[in-house]
Order: structure tokens, then sequence, then C-alpha cells
């Protein structure tokens, strides 16, 4: 689990992530969620440094404290790339659609806190 600043996170799920395939209406999704403090989950086509792209589905869901002040947020991002492409890369050549994606869901999991502040 890694935390990060807002500013920082904001960057780091900035358009350096998005590309030509990234739907527009989705980044306006993700920038308002954390604008207006709001749960919500999205389907999002990003892609790695070497431009790669990876689909995931990412959970965000503002952290309240007693006062009921937004203090963090929680994201989640799980690669569901094998549920939207097949997968053929030497590393996984002969495996079969099952074993591809308990690869997916057993190493591409990550959790993420964003501090509001």
């Amino acid at each position: 689990m890694s935390t990060l600043s807002m500013s920082n996170f904001l960057f780091f799920f900035s358009s350096f992530m998005y590309g030509e395939l990234t739907d527009k209406d989705t980044t306006e999704k993700v920038r308002l969620t954390f604008e207006n403090y709001e749960m919500n989950s999205f389907e999002i086509l990003m892609y790695k440094k070497n431009r790669t792209p990876v689909w995931f589905f990412v959970k965000i869901a503002p952290i309240r404290n007693e006062q009921e002040k937004v203090v963090l947020f929680l994201c989640t991002f799980s690669d569901i790339t094998a549920f939207k492409q097949p997968i053929e890369d030497d590393s996984s050549k002969g495996w079969s659609r099952g074993d591809k994606l308990r690869t997916c869901f057993g190493l591409e999991r990550g959790t993420m806190t964003v501090n509001s502040n």
C-alpha cells in the first residue's frame, strides 16, 4: 500500500498514463470523483511507461474522519486486461485462459491511499 498527497496522486493519475484510446469521458468522471469527494468505480484504459496499454478497474472511496471531513481517498487498481483482450506474450504462451486470469488476479492488484490535504 502506498500513500500519496492529493497533488502527487493527481500527477500520478494524470495524462502521462493516458493515451490515444483512453476514454475522455471516463477521465473526466475520475477527476470529478476526486473533486466532489465521491465514491465511484471505473474501467479505464491506461498506459505503462513503455506505452503498453493496460485495462484497470479502479475503485475510489473517500475516507472521512469523525467530523465527516474527507481526510484521504482509498483507491484500488485491479488489472483487468485479461478480460478485455487475449494476452499472448512470450511469458504466457501455452497457458490456459484460467492460468492467465489467476496470474492477473494474484499478482496485479494494488491498493493506494491518497491524502486529501
